[in-house]
C-alpha cells in the first residue's frame, strides 16, 4: 500500500496476491489471483469532501457452493454445489460525498460493480425428497446501488440524535434479475443521549 499526497488530494495505490486452497477427501482445489486498488480523496469545500476509489477483488467459491448435495433444513431446500466453479473476480467503482457541521452530518455513496463468474444459488424447478432443488451456478453479473443518509444534532441541543439511511441494490445479469439480492432498506433512529455530569447536576 502506498499512499501520494497532493495539495488538494490524497491518492492512495494498492497491489496484493489472493491465495486460497481447499482440501477435503472429495476436493483438491487451489484458488488465486492478483487484485489492485486506486483511491483518491479530495475537500471540495470545508465542509464537503469527495471520495472515488476503483478496485479489483477475488472470491473463491467455498465449500457449500463447490460440493452441496442434499436437503438443508435451515432454507427447506435441496441444494446442489458443482466442483467446476471457478474465481468470482470483480472490479468496482465507489464515489462517496459527505458533508459535516456542527450540526448535520450528510452522505451519499453509490458504486457499480461489474463481476466475472458470480456465484448464486436459483432453483431448477424440480423436486427432490419434497424439497425443491436449487443449483449453484455462475454468470457474468452487475451490481450497482447505494446509499444515502443524515445524522442530525443540533446544538445546543447536544443530547438529541436524529438518524436516517436508505440503501438499496440491485443485481442484473443477461438482463434479468439476480435471485436473491438484499431488499431496499430504510432506517430511522432517534436517540437521546445525557452526559453522566449532567445528570449528577440534575440530581443534586
Amino acid at each position: 500500500v502506498s499512499h501520494i499526497h497532493f495539495d488538494k488530494v490524497d491518492v492512495q495505490l494498492g497491489l496484493r496476491y489472493d491465495i486460497r486452497m481447499l482440501e477435503t477427501d472429495e476436493l483438491d482445489k487451489n484458488f488465486n489471483s492478483f487484485n489492485a486498488a486506486l483511491g483518491a480523496k479530495t475537500d471540495l469545500t470545508n465542509n464537503l469532501s469527495l471520495r472515488v476509489n476503483l478496485a479489483s477483488g477475488f472470491r473463491a467459491p467455498n465449500l457449500a457452493e463447490l460440493t452441496s448435495y442434499g436437503s438443508h433444513e435451515g432454507t427447506g431446500r435441496f441444494e446442489i454445489g458443482d466442483p467446476n466453479l471457478d474465481n468470482e473476480q470483480n472490479i468496482q467503482l465507489d464515489l462517496a460525498l459527505e458533508y459535516t457541521s456542527k450540526h448535520i452530518e450528510v452522505f451519499a455513496n453509490g458504486f457499480y460493480n461489474l463481476v466475472n463468474n458470480y456465484i448464486y444459488i436459483e432453483p431448477n424447478g424440480e423436486l427432490m425428497n419434497e424439497d425443491p432443488v436449487f443449483l449453484y451456478v455462475q454468470n457474468d453479473a452487475k451490481l450497482y446501488g447505494g446509499e444515502a443518509g443524515f445524522h442530525l444534532h443540533p446544538h445546543p441541543l447536544d443530547w438529541l440524535h436524529f438518524e436516517s439511511s436508505f440503501e438499496t441494490v440491485f443485481g442484473e445479469q443477461d438482463g434479468s434479475d439476480l435471485p436473491l439480492i438484499p431488499a431496499t432498506n430504510l432506517n430511522n433512529t432517534l436517540r437521546v443521549e445525557f452526559a453522566n455530569n449532567w445528570l449528577k447536576k440534575g440530581y443534586a
